[in-house]
């Protein structure tokens, strides 16, 4: 992930080096001059504090790197064509060449290629008081350690980013780092032999020189024993200054190779590689963080689920008894304020409430198939002149009567005739004529039946 973060450590010959990196960028990188301990808690006290004012650069999860002094590197040929079976052949190696007893030693492995007969295996062993010993000091700073890793591993990457790694024949790389001299023999590419070289620098160039080649000769035949024969093609002695750019020269001439100075400065910092590596998911890197550290991380993991589930169970408890205890009184307040506010609006519901009905009296009224004033505006708009109305019954949702009088009977029977035309009734019977002698009229009466209502 783009937004991962490591940070590479490692501490040698008083100085802790850190570089924290991201997959696309370096973020910050540093060398720390480490203090002189003392003894007891306040110089304890001192270091962290001293620490935590170097490292406020630093990101992400500890990527801790162990000199070589302090572990055994080993590459192997494993002959097997499943992968699964890597891990344990490489175990079965690693009990066979480890000076450590076996229950104190830690081991892991990497992959560093394949053949038609096997794979090649870097094997790496450290005993688990080193690797206590050397992550005293991140835990000091309150940083969390992710993995740990080989030092000399962390020059590797650098080593290829430079261009300095030759992809053909077998190649000699001595390195000048803080703590000492490291020797890299790799050969078509890949690491061959990593180990440190035990030599004294209390002499001249002559002494150290010879010291040197004395050390790469027996590392050369060693790898021959286990590799195979194959003649060394180059030297390259990666110097810290300016005094060791004869050096090269010296060993070269010793070992009658051709040999080459090159500043150790213009590579990238071993902290900066195990930064890179750690980022690195292509494949199964090496990591020597001990069992016991990763059972005690799961048994803090349980731990913190414990106490959060217990926390969650004391959490709903609480409001269990919250709501035991402190809810019939709330119920009770909120009871009395209901009734208060249904007291004071009375008068307005009670309002509200009849004039609702009201209207509700009033749609019904007038729903159905016809309105009263609707009828009535009929039965005028076809009431012929001549024709006088004298009643008007309107019965909702059934009929409508009407009566009337007119002095001239035709005028009576035009009128019907036009009501039973009207859309609004779907039909009318009529009662009469009769004439009234008194009154020298004929009166009528007229029953008008809504339509959808049987007659």
């Amino acid at each position: 992930m783009a937004s991962e973060t490591w940070t590479g450590w490692i501490v040698e010959a008083g100085t802790l080096d850190w570089a924290s990196a991201r997959a696309d960028r370096l973020l910050a990188a540093e060398a720390v001059p480490l203090p002189a301990e003392g003894g007891g808690a306040a110089a304890g006290a001192e270091s962290a504090a001293f620490l935590k004012s170097k490292l406020g650069g630093m990101r992400g999860a500890v990527s801790m790197g162990l000199p070589l002094r302090d572990m055994l590197i080993r590459v192997v040929h494993l002959p097997s064509d499943d992968p699964a079976e890597i891990p344990g052949m490489a175990r079965l190696q690693a009990d066979k060449l480890s000076p450590f007893p076996p229950e104190s030693a830690v081991v892991s492995h990497e992959i560093l290629g394949r053949s038609d007969s096997g794979f090649r295996v870097l094997i790496a062993m450290a005993s688990e008081e080193k690797v206590n010993a050397a992550a005293a000091l991140p835990e000091l700073a309150g940083r969390r350690i992710g993995r740990v890793d080989a030092a000399a591993l962390g020059r590797w990457g650098p080593l290829r980013m430079a261009g300095a790694v030759e992809p053909e024949g077998r190649r000699i790389a001595v390195l000048r780092e803080r703590g000492g001299w490291d020797l890299l023999v790799y050969q078509h590419g890949e690491p061959l032999v990593l180990r440190p070289l035990d030599v004294g620098e209390d002499g001249g160039p002559a002494e150290l020189a010879a010291g040197l080649a004395s050390e790469i000769t027996y590392a050369l035949m060693a790898a021959e024993m286990d590799h195979g024969a194959g003649a060394a093609s180059s030297l390259a002695i990666w110097h810290q200054g300016s005094s060791d750019g004869g050096l090269a020269g010296q060993v070269g001439r010793l070992l009658r190779l051709p040999s080459e100075p090159r500043p150790i400065s213009s590579l990238a910092s071993p902290a900066e590689g195990l930064a890179r590596r750690a980022l690195d998911r292509s494949g199964g890197r090496l990591d020597l963080t001990p069992d016991s550290w990763l059972r005690m991380r799961r048994r803090q993991g349980f731990r913190a689920r414990l106490l959060g589930a217990a926390a969650a169970v004391a959490a709903v408890w609480a409001l269990a008894a919250g709501t035991l205890f402190l809810g019939p009184y709330i119920e009770g307040r909120r009871l009395r304020a209901l009734e208060a506010f249904r007291t004071a609006q009375s008068p307005a519901a009670l309002e509200v409430r009849n004039l609702r009905r009201r209207v509700i009296q009033l749609e019904r009224y007038g729903q159905g198939s016809a309105r009263p004033l609707d009828c009535l505006r009929e039965v005028s708009a076809v009431q012929p002149q001549g024709v006088l109305l004298t009643s008007f019954s309107y019965k909702k949702d059934e009929s409508l009567k009407i009566g009337g009088e007119s002095a001239d009977v035709n005028l009576v029977y035009e009128y019907k005739n036009k009501l039973d035309s009207s859309g609004l009734f779907a039909g009318s019977s009529l009662q009469g004529p009769l004439f009234d002698r008194q009154r020298g009229k004929n009166t009528f009466e007229i029953e008008l039946v809504f339509p959808g209502v049987k007659e």
